[in-house]
């Protein structure tokens, strides 16, 4: 285990990692920023001989390499590299949380953390409602209010959470510091009008409800999360001319996105039967989408599918489909497990983190989500946080290093990273240098 001290460290770094990831541009200095961390929880399993790792591990492990393997392949490598740091962020965070020493101690602090991240974040986008700021809409730092919807999801059961096990605080001001919390992130959430949005979170709100009368036994205080959503939802629905959801049309037939969407999704599916291997690169969805564009759409500028499942087939063949599935799959059998179990804090929370990241894969079918590099790395955050919350880690003994010596194994490490690391360090040389000329 690393020592106490280098527990705030490591606390920043994975901070600062999951902020790199609100920079569109800023996808090499997230990559650098994750091969750090991986490498810090690596050095730390060299030193006690051991690795851990849980169920969904060796999926991950398979997915980093098809990335990597479809990027090799890509007709538009710089293009694809970036964005093939930007889907490694769920298979890299998952890993790198599952060795990461002294995971419970950073773990209370990264909470409260994102919990007031959540509740900032909120606040920006209630602000640019009421000031109309920019189009009036609730993004916040994003420029897509479905983007930002998911985000929303992402902290809110979270946020739930934490309200509904601060019943049993013996500081009266907890249950209301919380709770207001919940309140201004669901105002946010309802306030950006966004149907996938808050679809999905109507869909995952009966899971945790049900989970929560099951831990705390009090329907009125599990009552009070409806309540709180429901005078948010009233509130927002009248801060401005869009933020409604009720004004949303739902004929779904005759609706200009729901008709742009089912036509990209043609054009995705025949680009991965054109190319069902390898895909056309990460990335580059753009560029091959006018080929396959219909007559039809005009709707869009054709940089995503709208359904990232579809454009992850696309880019990295029906592989990076399974894959994709596959950890979709592993996090509902995660999620079955926790809530068998929930009567506890730690089984309850675990469900809380596990709808969290289920809302972006529920979202992600209708929307761009896994294309944003925080959205992966809170994706992997919180699954692999929820695992190891309710599932006992496996153990993998590492070879005998210790036959080794220390400066050897030093230079060794110091190669493995510099030669994973080179071209994001490169592109990030080469994008200073631009600068300064």
């Amino acid at each position: 285990m690393l020592k106490s001290m280098t527990v705030l460290p490591l606390f920043l770094l994975i901070i600062s990692t999951i902020l790199s990831g609100f920079v569109y541009q800023a996808a090499a200095m997230t990559g650098l920023l994750m091969l750090i961390w991986f490498s810090l929880s690596i050095r730390s399993s060299v030193q006690t001989g051991v690795i851990s790792h849980y169920t969904l591990s060796y999926v991950m492990v398979v997915y980093l390499i098809w990335l990597n393997v479809a990027n090799s392949l890509s007709t538009i490598p710089i293009v694809s590299f970036l964005t093939m740091w930007t889907l490694a962020g769920l298979p890299i965070t998952y890993l790198a949380w599952a060795i990461t020493p002294n995971a419970d101690a950073l773990w209370l602090r990264l909470r409260t953390i994102l919990w007031l991240g959540g509740v900032f974040l909120a606040a920006w986008a209630l602000w640019q409602v009421t000031n109309h700021v920019g189009q009036g809409q609730a993004v916040g730092p994003l420029l897509d209010r479905n983007a930002f919807a998911a985000l929303m999801n992402v902290f809110w059961f979270p946020a739930a959470y934490l309200f509904l096990t601060s019943k049993t605080s013996k500081n009266l001001w907890m249950p209301l510091l919380w709770g207001a919390g919940l309140f201004i992130i669901s105002a946010a959430l309802f306030v950006t009008a966004s149907r996938g949005g808050i679809a999905t979170w109507l869909l995952l709100l009966p899971v945790l409800l049900w989970a929560g009368w099951r831990y705390t036994k009090a329907k009125w205080w599990v009552a009070c999360i409806p309540l709180i959503a429901l005078l948010a939802y009233a509130i927002s629905a009248n801060l401005g001319v869009d933020t409604n959801i009720a004004h949303r049309s739902y004929a779904l037939s005759q609706d200009p996105s729901t008709s742009a969407r089912l036509l990209l999704w043609q054009s995705a599916i025949q680009m991965t039967l054109a190319q069902p291997f390898s895909g056309t690169g990460w990335g580059t969805f753009v560029n091959y989408y006018p080929a396959y564009r219909s007559p039809l759409e005009s709707a869009s500028h054709g940089g995503y599918a709208h359904n990232d499942y579809l454009q992850l087939a696309a880019e990295g063949g029906i592989l990076a489909l399974l894959l994709q599935l596959g950890v979709m799959l592993g996090l509902l059998f995660q999620l079955r497990r926790s809530l068998k179990c929930v009567a506890d804090a730690a089984s309850l929370e675990s469900v809380a983190l596990l709808l969290g990241a289920l809302a972006l894969f529920i979202h992600a079918m209708v929307n761009f989500i896994f294309y944003f590099a925080f959205m992966d790395i809170l994706a992997g955050l919180y699954l692999a946080r929820a695992t190891q919350l309710v599932e006992s880690a496996k153990l993998m003994k590492l070879p005998h290093f210790e036959k080794i010596s220390r400066p050897i194994k030093n230079m060794l490490a110091g190669f493995v990273f510099l030669l994973l690391a080179a071209p994001l360090i490169i592109y990030l040389t080469r994008q200073l240098y631009a600068i300064a000329s």
